[in-house]
């Protein structure tokens, strides 16, 4: 046994002696013409030639190869890759049967050289075939927005799933140098660039597949650096499943966006980028055809600008902070976008949506957007970086928008890519299938035309299907509130489908505010809800508009052919639109402009399709410049053009019969021009009689007061009716009136009417009776004792009233009141104060008595003014009336009889103007009346005032 054992260990020790004198022959002889025969293998593999310095094999408890020197893919500024050391472990059982299978290759300090050179062409070899992607015409759909994607999947699917060089490939400190000339290429709009050099240096990583295990592991690792230093470093991770599952990931720690400038300014020259970007990009897919794209990014001091300030008017964009998450689901069916968003401080996006494949343009997108806490005024900034068309469409469309918030912006619907496309970019207003959208703004500012702007502008838009409904709008209109508005708009496809000739109205002028004080104080002189008791209630008043053109600001686009009906009520007007065109299409609806507590106006509309001819008539010259045929007109008939003109129109009313107002139709004509209404040609038929005309200019920019000028008269009306009219207690009076007169001031509705107008007004009523109903006259009665003319009367007689009254701060005046008739005849001169509830009154009150003997004397020529003196009477009784007009107090005077009568032919002078006693103005008188018609000299008339429906001047 023992001497078996024995030589068993001399023949083991004879065929090792053998092996260490056939290795030692070997290493001398066997390394070269293995590196010849490795160059010669390598080179037919790769294409190109492949030289080794020098080649060592060792022997421990494997074998060892090391290559020196190795370069690959020769040029003329030297080979694109080098590698100073190359450490490959061959497989020991399938070298023994002639098969060179690696178990581990190790890359010591590799420098690979990357360029594309200014044609375009990729360097070295295998690049060039990889952006070539020749397999690509052989996809079922070539040309689908994933192309990209999918080519990465190939190519991971290629290097992950069998081992190409050796089952473990390890490289150690090596590095990648890119150049890419095509950067060099001089823009039309932009300088030369400098080509783009990078280097990835301190790479480190290894493609491990385990065989036993049947996965697959990539880990690699490098700093980046530019000219100007480190610029931030990437991380690749690879893994590769028994199930055949793939999943890739990039992460990036600080990598400087500048880097990639020169791409972006290949786009728009001349654009700046600048900043940092950190975080992960990956990509898992279980299958060939399926995978899941994530991605979670930080940028940090992001700044960008395209162009630059010198050549344009978009600003930088400048980001702090901001991060990007998403994920996409890449099924053979579509592809579904989850939970993408974009929060940052100044913005926050979140999208979903799935789009059907392959991914075209004409594939249908279901999306769902949500946009929060948007500054407008940056947002514009971002439409630089745009395709030069869409940037030029949203940039005309946005350019009114001048800055503001958006508090909130939800949309969602369904349509094609290129239909989202277009919607985005400002070219259609065809809504996708079932959209729906909900915005929220504040402070924003929109430009209205060349002339106005609106500001402060806040509210909540809610947009669904083909309608608009607006909640809560506020808005400053050139400075000037207007009122909160709630619109509802069916059919806005139709209002927005009108042709771009119809521009923003172009008008300056400011806000309606007065109409609220002038609706107060119209209520308050016909009642109102907090009136006092015993006042009547509001009378309803339905007012008919006919208006031709309404081109104000407040409604962005013009109004023509407007029919329209207005109707009072406690709270404020109910309009109801029975036809008009707006922006050139139908609509119709009503509205109620509600003046209090606050003044509110809602709106509800309806557009209607743009009629098929309108287009046709819109382009004949011979209705281009028709202009609306009210207003103001030359001497050839044709209306005038007035500048500043915002509306033009009639209006009518209908009957009338309330307590204080009776008429049968009211008609007449306006204009609004600059900051006033101009009221013309205005005739009212009154009950039982009479006809007042007039006209006005209104101030309603105002928003407590309404300046103004008024000229009005009456023929034939009926003195009841205008007393009542005046709040005057009704039964009091009869008889008919003319009256004429004009004022001009503010009406304001905590002041009395007449608190800052001033005018006059001329007044005649004749054949009538007063009743002892009027405060004034029992007073008169009450103190008259033995002297009183009213005694057993319950009605006065008069022929002739005449008077000129005069307004002005607060106080009606008059200087001569006559009041003449078979019963009694008097003479007043006073005030009224107006302007206080309690209305107090200061006048001299001249009753005269013995009227049948006065009107006896006063038919002989010259023995009556003897007898009767200047007042045409033989005594009087005079009286001073002062305290509230309710309950005035009335003084007899005495010693004024002594200038009454006859001693008044010399105590009182006549015309100041003429220098002659009243004895001879008498006389000229009678002569003047022997005809047996009236005095001649009447009471002076007003004047109206002037141009009353021309262009109007400042208040």
């Amino acid at each position: 046994m023992h001497r078996a054992i024995a030589g068993i260990a001399a023949g083991l020790a004879l065929l090792l002696a053998t092996a260490a004198l056939g290795f030692g022959v070997a290493t001398r002889l066997w390394p070269e013409r293995l590196r010849s025969e490795a160059e010669e293998r390598l080179s037919r593999a790769a294409g190109t030639p492949v030289s080794i310095g020098s080649l060592r094999v060792s022997f421990g408890l494997g074998i060892e190869i090391e290559a020196f020197d190795v370069r690959v893919w020769p040029s003329p500024t030297g080979a694109r890759l080098q590698v100073p050391r190359v450490s490959a472990r061959p497989r020991i059982l399938p070298l023994m049967i002639g098969r060179l299978r690696l178990r581990r290759l190790v890359l010591d300090g590799a420098r690979l050289h990357v360029e594309r050179t200014r044609s375009g062409s990729w360097e070295p070899p295998p690049l060039a075939a990889l952006a070539r992607d020749d397999d690509r015409r052989e996809r079922p759909h070539p040309d689908e927005l994933l192309g990209p994607l999918i080519a990465l999947e190939v190519a991971a699917r290629s290097l992950l799933e069998q081992p190409r060089l050796a089952d473990t490939l390890a490289i150690r400190n090596g590095g990648v140098a890119f150049r890419d000339a095509q950067t060099d290429v001089a823009h039309a709009a932009g300088p030369t660039e400098t080509p783009v050099a990078l280097v990835a240096q301190g790479l480190h990583g290894q493609l491990r597949h385990r065989r036993l295990y049947g996965d697959t592991h990539l880990d690699l690792r490098a700093r980046i650096f530019d000219a100007t230093g480190v610029r931030g470093s990437i991380e690749w991770d690879g893994q590769r499943g028994r199930d055949g599952s793939i999943r890739l990931a990039v992460a990036a720690s600080s990598l400087q966006l500048p880097i990639v400038a020169p791409y972006v300014r290949a786009l728009h020259p001349g654009a700046r980028l600048d900043g940092s970007v950190s975080g992960t990009v990956a990509y898992a897919t279980p299958t060939p055809g399926e995978g899941r794209f994530e991605l979670d990014l930080v940028v940090r001091d992001f700044r960008t600008q395209v162009p630059p300030p010198e050549r344009g008017a978009f600003g930088p964009i400048e980001v702090p902070h901001a991060r990007a998450t998403g994920a996409l689901e890449i099924t053979p069916r579509g592809v579904r976008l989850e939970s993408a968003q974009i929060d940052g401080v100044d913005l926050h996006l979140e999208a979903e949506g799935v789009v059907e494949r392959p991914l075209q343009s004409s594939s249908l997108a279901h999306l769902s957007l949500e946009f929060r806490n948007v500054a407008l005024e940056e947002a514009r900034d971002y439409l630089g970086w745009f395709p030069d068309e869409e940037r030029e469409d949203l940039a005309a469309r946005l350019e009114p928008v001048q800055g503001g918030r958006l508090l909130t912006l939800t949309s969602r619907g369904a349509a094609t890519l290129a239909g989202w496309r277009e919607l985005f970019a400002g070219r259609t207003l065809t809504l996708p299938l079932g959209f729906a959208g909900e915005a929220e703004v504040a402070d924003v500012r929109v430009r209205v035309g060349e002339a106005n702007r609106l500001e402060e502008l806040s509210g909540r838009f809610v947009w669904s299907g083909d309608r608009v409904d607006i909640r809560d709008a506020r808005a400053d209109l050139n400075g000037r509130p207007l009122p909160k508005l709630d619109l509802t708009l069916e059919g806005v496809s139709n209002l927005f489908a009108a042709p771009a000739e119809f521009e923003p109205v172009a008008i300056e002028t400011e806000p309606l505010r007065g109409l609220r004080p002038l609706w107060a104080v119209l209520r308050r002189d016909a009642g109102s809800a907090d009136r006092p008791e015993g006042t009547p209630a509001p009378m309803p008043t339905t007012v008919h508009l006919e208006i031709d053109v309404l081109a104000h600001p407040v409604f962005l686009w013009p109004i023509d052919d407007l029919s329209a009906l207005i109707v009072t009520r406690d709270r404020g007007l109910h309009i109801v639109t029975n036809q008009a065109n707006w922006r050139g299409v139908p609509i119709q609806g009503d509205a109620d402009w509600i003046f209090e507590p606050e003044e509110t106006l809602s709106v509800r509309l309806a557009a209607a399709p743009r009629p098929v001819d309108a287009d046709a008539a819109a382009a004949d010259p011979a209705n281009r410049d028709a202009q609306p045929q009210a207003g103001p007109r030359g001497t050839n008939g044709e209306p005038k053009a007035v500048e500043g003109l915002w509306a033009r129109g009639r209006f009518s009313i209908g009957a009338m019969v309330g307590p204080r107002w009776r008429q049968t139709r009211a008609v007449g004509r306006f204009t609004g021009v600059g900051r006033s209404v101009e009221i013309a040609d205005v005739q009212i038929d009154l009950v039982p009689s009479g006809r007042l005309v007039g006209s006005a200019r209104l101030d309603l920019t105002h928003p407590d007061a309404v300046p103004g000028r008024l000229g009005f008269s009456v023929a034939d009306g009926d003195v009841a009716t205008l007393s009542a009219a005046l709040g005057l207690a009704s039964g009091w009076a009869s008889g008919q009136v003319e009256l004429s007169g004009a004022f001009e001031g503010s009406l304001r509705p905590e002041l009395s009417p007449f608190a800052e107008v001033s005018g006059e007004i001329s007044l005649r009523a004749t054949d009538g009776v007063l009743r002892q109903k009027l405060s004034p006259m029992v007073a008169i009665v009450l103190a008259s004792g033995p002297l009183n003319p009213f005694a057993g009367r319950d009605k006065i007689r008069y022929s002739r009233i005449e008077t000129l009254l005069e307004f002005s701060d607060g106080r009606m005046r008059t200087r001569s009141f006559s009041l003449d008739g078979p019963d009694v005849r008097v003479l007043v001169e006073g005030e009224v104060d107006l302007a206080h509830p309690l209305h107090a009154v200061d006048a001299d009150v001249a009753l005269f008595l013995f009227r049948q003997l006065d009107l006896a004397l006063g038919k002989i020529p010259l023995l009556g003014v003897l007898l009767l003196g200047t007042d045409a009477g033989m005594l009087a009784a005079h009286y001073r009336l002062s305290g509230p007009w309710a309950a005035p107090e009335a003084k007899l005077i005495p010693l004024r009889s002594i200038v009454t009568g006859p001693g008044g032919i010399v105590l009182e002078t006549g015309s100041k103007l003429l220098g002659v006693p009243q004895l001879m103005l008498k006389g000229i008188e009678e002569l003047l009346k022997r005809d047996g018609g009236e005095p001649r000299v009447r009471p002076p008339q007003p004047t109206p005032p002037e141009n009353p429906a021309g262009t109007p001047e400042e208040s």
